[in-house]
């Protein structure tokens, strides 16, 4: 466990949160000149990707390492700490699989990302503490576990019972398996032990919880902001994931990636869910012929965090179009 992060000296600590650059060599100038904009505008101190890198598709090992020195260059040029969670379509049609893409991302001086233990399912289930700013105490965690890919995957899924109808999920996403789950709890008990305190953190991740879709559907309960787009495409299996963040008491909000012109955030049993809409210019925006409209959401998520008080934040989005980038 690395304890690199840190609050400014002035005990304040921001998030960038990035997700769906889901591109191929080479890749779209926008998505790359949009990262850069961000940075050098809200200088965050840490920026985390919530899946769906690449499209997929890329063939060499040489190939997927030039992709992600594309990618990361903002960060790397910045001098910022990075790290990444993997989405359904990172490793599809790919001879890099996550371990090997894992391996590569490791290989960038200023990634944060681990492997994680392999005994618990998906690749890249880890944990980065944020210490204060004039000494090692770790006041906030940065939790990131990979929420896998398909229910196809799955060897229980084999005989194809899964319905086609579902009131909590669609698409057949995979789900966080319990041993990562288990995972979460039981570090989350052991840095608790080791500080004498819980410490409360945020979750990323990239398919959304079924949890997520209850904000959407309770806008005014849950003081949801933000916008609803399309459908959210969580899991039609739940995973148990929030249940154990609700009896742990830690986490202060979970967050994804997946649906590209979803902005919303709303608290749910005092935890925020939220959504983060795509950053690339490469994929999908909004149906519309007009580009701008197409790309109105391009953009990053935020999260301000003060070490006098980590257990609140505050969370905003950052467009493309509010730097003239459309």
């Amino acid at each position: 466990m690395r304890k690199v992060l840190k609050f400014r000296s002035d005990g304040k600590f921001k998030i960038m949160m990035i997700s769906d650059l889901q591109d191929k060599l080479p890749v779209n100038p926008k998505t790359i000149r949009l990262l850069r904009c961000l940075i050098e505008r809200e200088k965050p101190d840490f920026v985390i990707s919530a899946g769906d890198q690449s499209e997929g598709g890329i063939k060499s090992v040489d190939s997927f390492r030039e992709y992600v020195r594309s990618i990361t260059e903002p960060m790397e040029s910045a001098g910022i700490y990075w790290s990444h969670v993997f989405g359904n379509h990172d490793d599809e049609d790919s001879e890099c699989g996550k371990n090997t893409q894992q391996r590569i991302y490791e290989e960038f001086p200023h990634c944060l990302s681990e492997t994680g233990p392999g005994e618990i399912g998906g690749v890249g289930n880890y944990v980065l503490p944020v210490s204060a700013h004039n000494s090692d105490a770790i006041l906030f965690n940065i939790w990131a576990l990979d929420s896998n890919r398909y229910l196809s995957d799955n060897k229980w899924n084999n005989d194809g019972w899964m319905m086609p109808k579902s009131e909590i999920g669609t698409n057949g996403y995979d789900v966080v398996k319990f041993p990562q789950i288990m995972y979460y709890w039981n570090t989350s008990e052991k840095l608790e032990k080791q500080e004498g305190h819980k410490i409360p953190g945020l979750m990323f991740l990239h398919i959304a919880l079924p949890e997520h879709r209850l904000v959407a559907m309770n806008p005014e309960e849950t003081g949801m902001r933000g916008e609803v787009n399309e459908e959210i495409c969580s899991s039609a299996i739940n995973s148990g994931l929030f249940s154990a963040v609700l009896q742990r008491g830690d986490v202060r909000g979970i967050f994804a990636g997946h649906d590209h012109i979803n902005d919303f955030s709303g608290s749910y049993c005092g935890v925020m869910l939220g959504c983060d809409a795509s950053i690339g210019y490469a994929n999908y925006g909004f149906d519309n012929s007009d580009e701008k409209e197409r790309n109105r959401l391009r953009g990053a998520r935020f999260f301000e965090i003060d070490e006098r008080a980590p257990d609140q934040f505050i969370t905003y989005m950052k467009y493309g179009r509010d730097y003239g980038i459309d």
